[in-house]
């Protein structure tokens, strides 16, 4: 699972830090209330990917893949192409009523944009921009699922970087020739959507997926795939809502607060993605062979291992994004349009967001084997009482502390959905069969942790007088990776020693 996940890793990487400056880049140069407005438009859309791209495709196909693998190539290439010719006037049709219902999409999103009509207008425009782009990504994340389930991880993990390089370009090109500067982001997404699904038929002809087109609404295959889909959407989508929950929040807080939210997320997101997401992505064919042997005791021990692991590597990420999140939200955005108020308020966020960062990773983690044993009902009730928590939690607190209230909200409903899992798993695996072990590695992080913590807080003071921001970041970062891996080591983390053996042999 290691090359798997390393090859997914590094595509993320590259997707990841595309996505930087491509926020840097809105951020510096679209004023803070068409950004509001933007990521209003743009936020169903970049939920339909993440929901689909990251989670339900997959989870929905890759369990029946596998099986219908285990007969003939015909028997798949028949599925395939019930399953397509059903998707187009489906999403379709629902793309249309995007179009048409984009006020009330707006409202639903974002109501209190209604007490700014102008920027409730402008939300409206973008989101009748952006909506087919929902059309072309549920397309990219169908054949994304496929290509996984043949083991090619690579370039399914790195399109979302073709959307990033996309947008990047609308911002500074496209937008000098649009009637509203912001427009030219919306075509960049557009321009984006489209070539990532090039790449991704260009990687299926190449591996050469079978696929016959066929009207076969009634196919066995489609009928499971679309159970499992209605379930692993729900399920997959509980983070996405917590973000739509507290778009919706942020709103009534005054202009900056959205953009703070969704900035903030998007540093959040960078770990979450290259490590759990990654994970997540590569153990997924692994447990639902598993599944399909009746191997409980090969999934639980899969499963520990992958928590463990993602563990490992979060609990310091959380802690460096905590100890420097004004640094950080510094170098990557605060510039021309992007103010030290708004510096303020994303670096608030930040910080909340990433106390519940090894929530966010476990949840992701742990949802996954009870997709691969085909019982999505259990993520599903537990993704309803996380999104009632963080409504909760996020609304009571948004009056006192803002937006790190509202984010605080996102936190608890995660603990929340985390837990109910763990103790589902109980019932499906069993528990943990080390957990003395388990609890063991979990010390000797904590411990490392403590120590990247002095060492951070004690160097950087020493450092601004003589290394400019973007020097000083990458030295603390360095040295706090640094600091954490030799502490954790010499403690004798069996972790660590995994790791350190496992890329040598990758």
């Amino acid at each position: 699972m290691l090359r798997s996940t390393l090859s997914v890793s590094v595509a993320t990487l590259i997707s990841r830090l595309l996505g930087l400056v491509r926020d840097a880049v809105i951020a510096a140069f679209f004023p803070v209330g068409a950004t509001d407005a933007f990521f209003v438009a743009f936020r169903l859309p970049n939920m339909f990917r993440a929901v689909l791209a990251e989670g339900a495709t997959q989870a929905a196909t890759i369990p029946v893949l596998k099986e219908l693998q285990l007969q003939s190539r015909e028997t798949v290439g028949r599925f395939l192409g019930a399953l397509v010719t059903l998707a187009v006037p489906c999403v379709a049709g629902f793309t249309l009523l995007g179009v048409a219902f984009a006020p009330q999409l707006v409202d639903a999103l974002a109501f209190g944009f209604r007490a700014d009509p102008e920027k409730h207008a402008l939300a409206v425009h973008l989101t009748r921009y952006l909506f087919p782009f929902i059309l072309l990504i549920t397309f990219v994340s169908l054949v994304m699922g496929v290509l996984n389930t043949y083991n090619r991880f690579f370039v399914s993990a790195v399109t979302p970087a073709v959307l990033n390089v996309g947008m990047i370009l609308g911002a500074l090109l496209l937008s000098r020739y649009t009637a509203l500067p912001v427009d030219g982001l919306a075509w960049g997404v557009l321009i984006g959507g489209v070539a990532q699904l090039v790449m991704v038929l260009t990687e299926a002809r190449a591996i050469r997926v079978p696929f016959q087109a066929a009207w076969q609404p009634g196919h066995p295959g489609v009928r499971r795939v679309g159970t499992l889909m209605a379930s692993a959407v729900i399920g997959s989508t509980v983070y996405q809502l917590q973000v739509l929950v507290n778009t919706q929040l942020g709103s009534t807080l005054g202009t900056g607060a959205v953009s703070a939210l969704y900035y903030a997320d998007r540093l959040v997101q960078f770990p979450l993605a290259l490590i759990a997401i990654s994970m997540a992505t590569a153990s997924l064919p692994m447990l639902a062979e598993l599944a399909a042997r009746k191997d409980h005791a090969g999934l639980g021990e899969l499963l520990d291992r992958s928590l463990l692991a993602s563990l490992f590597l979060m609990i310091p990420a959380a802690v460096g994004l905590i100890v420097l999140r004004e640094e950080i939200v510094q170098l990557v955005y605060q510039r021309r349009q992007f103010g030290p108020d708004m510096a303020a308020g994303t670096a608030g966020a930040l910080g909340v967001y990433a106390l519940g960062l090894w929530a966010f990773a476990s949840t992701r983690i742990s949802s996954q084997v009870f997709y691969a044993v085909q019982k999505p009902r259990i993520p599903v009730a537990a993704a309803a009482a996380s999104l009632l928590v963080t409504a909760a939690v996020g609304w009571s607190a948004k009056s006192r502390w803002g937006v790190q209230g509202v984010a605080f909200g996102t936190v608890a409903g995660s603990v929340v959905n985390l837990a109910i899992l763990s103790l589902a798993r109980r019932r499906l695996v069993g528990a943990p069969r080390s957990r003395a072990v388990f609890w063991s590695e979990l010390v000797k992080v904590a411990i490392a942790s403590i120590a990247m913590v002095t060492v951070l807080v004690g160097a950087e003071p020493r450092l601004e007088p003589v290394l400019g921001l973007a020097p000083r970041v990458l030295a603390l970062i360095f040295l706090g990776a640094a600091t954490f891996g030799l502490v954790v080591w010499f403690a004798g983390s069996r972790t660590a020693r995994s790791f350190a053996e496992r890329i040598r042999r990758a």
